[in-house]
């Protein structure tokens, strides 16, 4: 649709219907814990958020008293976001560059390697992700862990529902969103369509379309690829709310890998 109405960028969209509070709470609280079951000190060493999108967890890792936090994102606009937003919020020491799980700053190792919110399913060549895994511990000092939060999507597909239609405010306009998923049942993908809808006064005046593709991952192949990589000892974990590690539930993959 034409318009000359400024749409807002893809960073404002994820502000406002993803960035929850409740969950953000919930996983830093888990990522606090974490360190602590592998004497891991977090004031002597240096944690990676690879795939941090806007920064919504860096802050929190900066209150738990890591020397380094480092925010690693593929997408410009989100990292732009995420940039501007640690300034905002006084955390310029935090540092933000773009990356992924095969391309990581510097040439140092790590204690800690964390991908919330699923960015691994972006890996769709098998050997990517093999090989990614593989270059993750090599980032890793010994003993270090690289945590892995990841989408079950035949939880999903055997649980499926229509995802309601969402709306926010910006400023003096409406944004509805709605979601729509298709499956590739032939090479893997869960394909996630979103529709943003700008109104003005109950009247449209701008819309886009973006089409996401993730891959299935199964905790046995994910298991295989990284015992494969190098990692010595796999701790999972049912909830973020788990204080020590339990089996895997089966809506979600939560995985740590310890160097």
């Amino acid at each position: 649709m034409s318009t000359s109405h400024e749409f807002p960028g893809r960073e404002v969209i994820y502000e406002l219907f993803f960035n929850k509070d409740h969950e953000i709470d919930l996983i830093g609280g888990f990522l606090k814990r974490l360190p602590l079951h592998y004497n891991i000190k977090p004031h002597t060493g240096t944690i990676v958020d690879i795939g941090c999108g806007i920064g919504r967890m860096l802050p929190s890792l900066v209150a738990d008293g890591w020397k380094q936090v480092i925010g690693v994102e593929p997408d410009l606009d989100y990292l732009a976001h995420a940039q501007t937003r640690m300034s905002a919020e006084g955390l310029d020491m935090v540092q933000l560059e773009e990356g992924s799980f095969d391309s990581l700053p510097g040439s140092t190792s790590f204690e800690a390697l964390i991908a919330i919110n699923s960015p691994f399913y972006y890996q769709l060549c098998p050997r990517k992700r093999r090989d990614s895994l593989a270059y993750c511990a090599s980032r890793l000092k010994k003993g270090g862990v690289l945590f892995l939060d990841i989408t079950n999507f035949l939880y999903v597909m055997k649980h499926y529902q229509e995802p309601p239609l969402q709306e926010a405010s910006w400023g003096d306009y409406s944004i509805q969103r709605q979601a729509r998923h298709s499956v590739d049942l032939v090479q893997g993908h869960w394909i996630h369509t979103d529709t943003q809808r700008l109104l003005l006064n109950q009247e449209l005046v701008g819309e886009r379309e973006e089409t996401f593709v993730f891959t299935f991952i199964l905790w046995p192949e994910l298991q295989d690829m990284l015992y494969s990589a190098g990692f010595r000892h796999l701790d999972t974990f049912g909830s973020f709310e788990d204080e020590q590690p339990q089996p895997l539930s089966e809506h979600r993959i939560l995985v740590a890998a310890i160097r």
